[in-house]
C-alpha cells in the first residue's frame, strides 16, 4: 500500500523522469545503479528507474557512510581530548537526633466534674456567683429560704430538752426503786416497771437527738457551697424560682488544673512503651522516658509536660485499644473538657545517629551499600550499611556511616568501587578543602559555570553527564 501511495504521489512524473534518463543515457557509458527507499515499518525496497530521483544508491551510502567514520575518527583524533571522570554530588552524613515518636488522637476531659443540685424544698433568695468565675471549696453559691427549716430546728431542739427531762426522771426512779427492793419494800413488779421506763426515756431521747439532726441538715442544705475547686457555669435556676430535688441542675463546677487527656493507644504501641522502658510490664512507668506534649486543633504546641495517671487494665475488643489518661497542668485554663487534642511521645533522650539522604541508598544482592567519597584522590568505594529510623527522605545510619563522610547522593548510576570521580557538593554542605574542592571549581569552570553545583554536575561531559541525567 505504501508503494502504490508513493506511485500515485510521482505519477505525474514519470514521462519528465523517462525523458530526462533518455537525454543523459545517450553520451554515457556509466554503469546503472539500483536505487532504494527505506520506508518506515517496510524496511528498504529497491526503487524502479523513473523514481530513483526520490531514493538513494548504494555508492551515496556508502559515501556518507565513510564520511561518517571520517567525523568520527576527526572527534576521536588528537583534538578530542581526554574523557573527564564522572561528575558526582556528595553530601556529609550529619549526626541528628532520631528518636520515636507517636501520635495519638485524644480528648479531654476534667478531672473532676460536679453538677449542683437542690437537696431541700424552697424559693431562691440568693445567687452568689456569675458564669465563668473561679470558685473554691466552701464558697456560698445558692441560697434558699430557710425559715420553716429553722423552725422545724428549734423545734426538735425543744423535743431533745423534753427527752433529756424524761430521761432524768426515770433514771431517779429507778434508784429509788433498786434502793428499796432490798429492804423488801416493794415487789419486783415495780421494780422491772422504773427499769423499762428507764429505757423507753432513753430510746426517746436517742429519737429527739436524730430529729435535731436531720433538721439541722435542712437548715444546712438551704445554702449551697462548692464541693470542688473549679470554674462554675451561669446559674441553671436564677433568684426567686422555687427548687426542689427533682429540680434538676442548678450549676456545673468543672475542674481545669490539673486536667485529663484521655487517649486510645493500640496494644501494639503500650508494647513498644514497655520496651523502651526496660521491660519492667508498667507501661504507666517505663513511659518516664517520654516526654508527653499536647497539640492543640490550632497546630499550636502546648507548653508543659504531661505525666500518666491512669493506664487501662484490659484491651477493647472492638478498637483494639486501651485507654490512657494523661494528666497535663493547665493553669491558664487553655484546655477545656472535651476538646480535641493529639498527644505526642517523645524519648526523652533519643539516640543521635549519622542521617544521609534516601538517594544515597542503593541495594546489592548484599544488601545495602553507599558510595562513600575519598576526599584526598576522589576516589569512591563501596560501603555496605545498615539502616534505622526512615524519616522524610532520609534515614538514620546505625553501621557503616560515620559523622562528616562524604556520601554520594547523585550520579551513582554508572559508579563502581574504586572509581575516579569528579564531586560537587550538595547545597548546604560544605568540603573539606581538599582535591573534592578543587574538582568541583574545576567542573564548574570547564562547563562555564560557577553557579549552582548540582547543576555543574550535570552540566559535565562524558559518562558523567549521563549519571546525573539518569538520576
Amino acid at each position: 500500500m505504501v508503494l502504490i501511495s508513493v506511485a500515485l504521489a510521482f505519477g505525474s512524473l514519470k514521462t519528465a523522469a523517462a525523458q530526462s534518463s533518455d537525454g543523459g543515457g545517450g553520451g554515457s557509458s556509466t554503469e546503472e545503479q539500483s536505487s532504494t527507499l527505506d520506508l518506515p515499518l517496510i524496511g528498504e525496497v529497491e526503487l524502479p528507474d523513473w523514481l530513483a530521483f526520490i531514493g538513494s544508491s548504494s555508492s551515496e551510502q556508502s559515501e556518507g557512510s565513510t564520511s561518517g567514520s571520517g567525523r568520527a575518527a576527526g572527534q576521536g583524533g588528537p583534538g578530542g581530548g581526554q574523557q573527564q571522570p564522572p561528575a558526582v554530588v556528595v553530601t556529609r552524613a550529619e549526626i541528628q537526633s532520631v528518636g520515636d515518636e507517636f501520635e495519638f488522637i485524644g480528648r479531654i476531659e476534667a478531672i473532676e466534674n460536679v453538677t449542683l443540685q437542690a437537696r431541700v424544698n424552697g424559693f431562691i433568695e440568693e445567687v452568689f456567683f456569675e458564669g465563668g468565675d473561679q470558685v473554691s471549696i466552701g464558697d456560698r453559691l445558692f441560697k434558699i429560704e430557710d425559715d420553716q427549716y429553722q423552725a422545724s430546728l428549734d423545734s426538735a431542739e425543744a423535743q431533745l430538752a423534753g427527752a433529756d427531762a424524761q430521761l432524768a426522771e426515770a433514771q431517779r426512779a429507778l434508784q429509788r426503786a433498786e434502793e428499796l427492793i432490798d429492804s423488801g419494800t416493794i415487789p419486783q413488779a415495780e421494780l422491772d416497771n422504773a427499769r423499762a421506763t428507764f429505757e423507753s426515756a432513753q430510746a426517746s431521747r436517742l429519737q429527739a437527738q436524730a430529729d435535731v439532726r436531720q433538721a439541722q441538715l435542712n437548715l444546712d442544705y438551704t445554702s449551697i457551697e462548692a464541693p470542688i475547686d473549679g470554674v462554675i457555669s451561669e446559674p441553671m435556676i436564677t433568684k426567686g424560682n422555687f427548687v426542689s430535688a427533682a429540680s434538676g441542675t442548678l450549676a456545673n463546677i468543672v475542674q481545669l488544673d490539673p486536667i485529663w487527656g484521655t487517649f486510645p493507644i493500640g496494644e501494639e504501641r503500650i508494647s513498644t512503651l514497655r520496651r523502651v522502658g526496660g521491660g519492667d510490664g508498667d507501661a504507666a512507668a517505663s513511659a518516664e522516658n517520654y516526654r508527653l506534649t499536647l497539640r492543640l486543633p490550632s497546630d499550636e504546641q502546648l507548653q508543659g509536660d504531661g505525666t500518666f495517671a491512669f493506664v487501662g487494665n484490659m484491651v477493647d475488643e472492638s478498637t483494639g485499644t486501651i485507654e490512657v489518661r494523661v494528666q497535663f497542668p493547665n493553669p491558664d485554663g487553655r484546655l477545656l473538657p472535651n476538646e480535641n487534642v493529639t498527644l505526642i511521645a517523645t524519648e526523652r533522650e533519643p539516640p543521635q545517629l549519622p542521617v544521609i539522604p534516601m538517594t544515597a541508598l542503593q541495594l546489592s544482592r548484599e544488601g545495602r551499600f553507599v558510595y562513600l567519597l575519598d576526599d584526598e584522590n576522589d576516589m569512591v568505594r563501596q560501603q555496605p550499611v545498615q539502616i534505622g529510623k526512615q524519616m522524610r527522605g532520609a534515614a538514620a545510619i546505625t553501621s557503616g556511616v560515620e559523622a562528616g563522610d562524604l556520601v554520594v547522593v547523585q550520579g551513582v548510576q554508572n559508579l563502581q568501587d574504586g572509581a575516579q570521580v569528579t564531586p560537587n557538593f550538595e547545597a548546604g554542605s560544605s568540603g573539606s578543602g581538599g582535591s573534592a574542592a578543587g574538582g568541583a571549581q574545576e567542573s564548574a569552570s570547564k562547563n562555564g559555570d560557577g553557579g549552582g553545583q548540582t547543576e555543574s554536575a550535570s552540566a559535565s561531559n562524558g559518562s558523567g553527564a549521563q549519571a546525573d541525567s539518569g538520576e
